[in-house]
This record gives structure tokens, sequence and C-alpha cells, in this order.
């Protein structure tokens, strides 16, 4: 335990704090659908198929394999073909297998899939600075950062089995 945080005393029960967890992330989890899903229902697209636009956006050359994507997402690449589906055969996106090993499939982004990712983002930065503006860049900061251990912590206890 840190030094800052031994000093502390504890303010909730376990069950309390299990409770206001729940209750918090449940919250943040809705806020978020809600603001997410308003910005790519002009493209008919899920959040989660947003995620794979700017991933490919963001990716160094501009392609990225289905195994580096569903590693990137944590899930398997099952569950990202599903998604891949639909974004391929609406023109967001391109697969191609290397010719080469055949074991390798890329995906690139289309201009359509470009234009989608930029627009999305743009809307996405004007609501981050309202945010910012709000909260703080310092504190936004601080919670990415615990955001990240949250994360950690949580793939970590996946493994534990009940």
């Amino acid at each position: 335990m840190k030094a800052d945080t031994m000093d502390k005393k504890e303010k909730y029960s376990d069950e309390e704090l299990f409770e206001k967890i729940l209750v918090g992330m449940s919250w943040l989890e809705s806020h978020l659908r809600e603001i997410i899903q308003t910005m790519v229902a002009d493209f008919d697209i899920s959040f989660e198929q947003f995620l794979i636009l700017y991933y490919l956006d963001h990716s160094s050359d501009h392609r990225i394999t289905v195994k580096e994507l569903a590693a990137d997402r944590h899930v398997s690449s099952s569950a990202i073909s599903r998604k891949l589906t639909y974004l391929i055969n609406n023109d967001f996106i391109i697969l191609k297998i290397d010719p080469y090993d055949r074991r390798y499939r890329y995906l690139t982004l289309t201009s359509k899939g470009e234009t989608a990712a930029h627009l999305i983002e743009k809307v996405n930065e004007e609501r981050l600075q309202k945010f910012l503006d709000e909260f703080g860049r310092i504190r936004t900061s601080e919670l990415s950062d615990e955001l990240k251990m949250v994360n950690k912590v949580l793939v970590d206890t996946k493994e534990i089995k009940g």
C-alpha cells in the first residue's frame, strides 16, 4: 500500500463499495453509450464499429490485422469478425488477404470509412473540450490513468472463477 493511502480510513464497507462501483459504472456506461450512439447514428454503425474505424485510422500505415484488432479490443477474432462483416458490406473498410501468407487478413479504411471516422472524431473532440472545461485537464488526466488501472485489474480478475 502506498504511504499516502495508508493513513486514510476506509470510507465504505465492501458491500457498500461494490454497490457504489456497480451504480457508478452503470451511470458512466449509460451516459457514454447515449453520447456515442448519437454520434454514430448518422452513419448507421455501432460504437464498437466506430472503434474499429478509429483504430484503423490511428494505426501505422492505416491498416491492421484482424488478430491485432481483436487483441486491442480484448475480444476473440470471431467476435470482431461479426462487426467487420457489416463494415465491409457497407464500404467502410476493405479486408485484404496477404498474398504471401494467407493467415494474415489486413483491414484498411475506405474513403467512406475515413470520412466517418474523422467526422465522428471531430464531434468527439468538441465534446471532450466541453468536458475538459468543466472537469479540468488535470482531473481528466488523473481519471484516465485510474481507468487504465481499473482496466488492468478487471482483466486480471477475469481469471478468478467463483
